[in-house]
């Protein structure tokens, strides 16, 4: 019991660390939100607002309904990014790739040169 009552009264934040982390421009590239109207929403219902969520629904979607977005008519997720995120050169690379985990891989080193360009800065 004393010991669950030590835990309680822990301090939750490290010294000399902030209570909360900060925004760097890293995170809105990220983390940013796109206007609900410009939403992506999959075949299958599944609503992406950024990059990040496009990584995570990229690695677990389905073929058949990546197939439905990517394919020799059309790239959603070319358009998408290129368009409401303005990010020209992921939507080029996402057009000359045909497989999600090509997919994957080129929006991951996007974002990592995102990273490295952003430190590089700072």
């Amino acid at each position: 019991m004393k010991r669950h009552k030590q835990l309680k009264e822990a301090p939750r934040e490290l010294p000399g660390l902030p209570a909360k982390p900060a925004i760097t421009g890293i995170h809105l590239i990220v983390y940013s939100n796109c206007p609900p109207e410009k939403e992506f929403v999959t075949m299958s219902g599944e609503h992406l607002k950024n990059l990040f969520e496009l990584s995570e629904s990229l690695a677990k979607i389905d073929n058949n309904i990546f197939g439905h977005h990517v394919n020799s008519q059309r790239n959603d997720f070319a358009n998408w990014v290129g368009d409401v995120f303005n990010e020209k050169e992921l939507a080029n690379a996402f057009r000359k790739s045909h497989t999600r985990e090509q997919h994957e891989i080129k929006l991951l080193k996007h974002l990592l040169g995102k990273i490295l360009e952003h430190e590089k800065k700072n």
